[in-house]
């Protein structure tokens, strides 16, 4: 099975990972700091008193394999006889779970439990009750419905690697549909349930397939390869994964994207590409790095609420996705080559911008430690159009902005707050006595033009257009990113609004720490701990403000006004201690 590939951004990539520096920058991650890591989560639960496999077997059963995965690896032998208690009665509920979705997802973390502790199955009794499963209980039995199947699937090929039933051609016949759906740039378009295919989705169906393709069932080595790579340049100068959609910004979103750089280390390894191989590596430890302040306050994603369901979905709570972070470990356990030194990340260097296909709508950009992200069509449940992201090596990622912000949010947002749709960006007379932001808009057409692509400085536009802008016949955004910060402007076209607004947000807490902030004309300030987020504008503060917020904490979003139709912000992240 072939697909078109965007040819010139991906020579482009392929020369620009070529230019990156060259020297190692020492040892990768080994297989003993990810099982610390998978250690320090789970010793957060009381395993004795936790779930009840009965009500909530995909959270039982992740216990389970990261449990099996510590004991295999001689880790909690004191837990030994208890993991045996929770294996045989995780695998004595799996008849129940016949119709519901959680043995979609049960399956494969019994399956890896079992691989890794099966000479403790002394009378047969697990592999009997995990052979008494039937593709049939699946609530997602096709190829045809969603990332969920892959996780069957990956259950599957388990099952079939370890002589526990024959669905070989149950993996194939799925897989011919699921490999259909991925896209240019090798990602997988989840629009589940019927959502703007989250980027999360992308990379969790991703990390199933190359446990698939891992345990032998299909070969589709370039696709994956590809992703891999795509996956790389597109991790933010924090070390995070992309945001955009449903089930972002929760902790495992980097354990996932450690597993799936760990894996496609591997491969590169084989085919020669050793350089590139160091690099994902070292992909892999900035992922899991970035993690690390939020489990020394045990939170499971990425504010310091001591409520846990701030930022989260209702299907995000604590005890699930906080395991989940150690679960999708499991891959880097199985596939890290510690062998492979590292070499420079391409976030951590910079001098790129890369686009999706449009069935993700994404824009990045990298370069003096910084980074962007645009969502050129945003999801108005969980983010907004416009820029969303600006990260610097080195600054927490919520003094700038991590996401955006939704107006009806799927998730829960502190109690303080009001729903807004906002991103940094621009807004204007709509001919009715209203204004219009770029924010709010759904289904706009764009165009992007890369004026300067240096090792020191990105030059860019994007211009907006289409039916739902009132007022005006476009908007044009142009990006200056480079040591200083980003240099942003906007003006409309075709228009006779005689006032162009914008909006900026100010972080006032992440549920923890609280900010400073100081403002006085043309410029504001916000300093968290000794870092600052500094706006300079050749615009007016308007005096109201909206307490609003996103995953991440608690924002005041400023309104700035110019009385023609341009407007321009200079933005920029650093220690206070650093020279302008």
């Amino acid at each position: 099975m072939h697909f078109q590939i965007p040819k010139q951004q991906w020579t482009k990539m392929e020369e620009y990972l070529e230019g990156l520096p060259q020297e190692e920058l020492g040892e990768g991650m080994k297989q003993s700091d990810y099982l610390d890591l998978m250690e320090q989560i789970l010793e957060g639960y009381d395993l004795s008193d936790t779930v009840d496999p009965n009500k909530d077997l995909q959270t039982y059963s992740r216990l389970v394999s990261v449990l099996a995965c510590l004991l295999a690896n001689g880790r909690k032998e004191e837990w030994k006889t208890l993991f045996c208690e929770m294996m045989t009665k995780a695998c004595g509920v799996l008849p129940e779970y016949e119709g519901n979705t959680m043995l979609d997802f049960a399956v494969k973390e019994l399956m890896f439990a079992y691989r890794f502790m099966k000479e403790n199955d002394i009378n047969g009794d697990w592999a009997k009750m995990l052979s008494s499963v039937t593709t049939e209980q699946y609530v997602y039995p096709s190829g045809e419905h969603h990332n969920i199947n892959l996780y069957n699937v990956a259950g599957e090929a388990l099952r079939t690697t370890e002589g526990l039933c024959d669905s070989a051609e149950y993996c194939k016949e799925c897989l011919v549909l699921q490999l259909a759906k991925l896209d240019e740039n090798g990602m997988y378009p989840d629009n589940y349930p019927a959502e703007q295919n989250p980027v999360l989705y992308d990379l969790a169906s991703r990390f199933q397939l190359q446990l698939i393709e891992h345990f032998g069932r299909a070969p589709f080595d370039e696709r994956l390869r590809r992703a891999g790579v795509w996956s790389l340049m597109t991790q933010s100068a924090t070390g995070q994964i992309p945001y955009g959609g449903r089930s972002n910004q929760y902790l495992f979103n980097e354990t996932l994207l450690a597993s799936v750089l760990e894996y496609e280390a591997g491969k590169q390894a084989e085919d020669g590409n050793f350089v590139l191989a160091g690099r994902m590596r070292r992909g892999a430890r900035l992922a899991v790095e970035s993690i690390q302040e939020f489990l020394n306050c045990h939170s499971h994603n990425r504010n310091r609420y001591a409520d846990s369901k701030v930022g989260c979905e209702e299907y995000g709570y604590y005890e699930k996705y906080m395991i989940s972070a150690a679960a999708f470990l499991i891959g880097t356990v199985l596939f890290a080559r510690e062998d492979l030194p590292e070499y420079p990340a391409p976030c951590e260097v910079g001098g790129y911008v890369l686009y999706t296909s449009p069935k993700f709508h994404q824009i990045f950009a990298a370069v003096c430690d910084y980074s962007i992200q645009i969502d050129t069509d945003g999801d108005p449940s969980y983010d907004a159009t416009g820029l969303g992201r600006i990260h610097k090596i080195g600054i927490p990622a919520s003094l700038g902005l991590s996401v955006p912000f939704s107006g009806n949010p799927r998730y829960h947002l502190p109690q303080e707050c009001s729903p807004l749709s906002a991103a940094i960006g621009i807004g204007w007379d709509d001919g009715e006595g209203g204004v219009q932001y770029l924010s709010d808009l759904m289904g706009i057409k764009h165009a992007l033009s890369i004026e300067e692509e240096k090792k020191d400085k990105l030059k860019f536009t994007v211009t907006y257009t289409g039916n739902v802008l009132k007022n005006c016949g476009g908007v044009m955004e142009s990006y200056s990113l480079d040591e200083g910060g980003l240099r942003y402007s906007a003006k409309l076209l075709e228009s006779e609004c005689k006032a162009v607004y914008a909006r900026v947000p100010l972080l006032v807490t992440d549920g923890e720490r609280e900010s400073r902030i100081k403002q006085k004309a043309g410029q504001t300030n916000v300093y968290l701990d000794d870092c600052r987020w500094r706006i300079t504008t050749n615009a007016s503060l308007i005096p109201d403000e909206v307490v609003t917020g996103n995953r991440n904490g608690v924002y005041k979003i400023v309104t700035l006004v110019r009385l023609e139709p341009k407007i321009r912000l200079n933005l920029s992240l650093c220690r206070e201690n650093e020279e302008e």
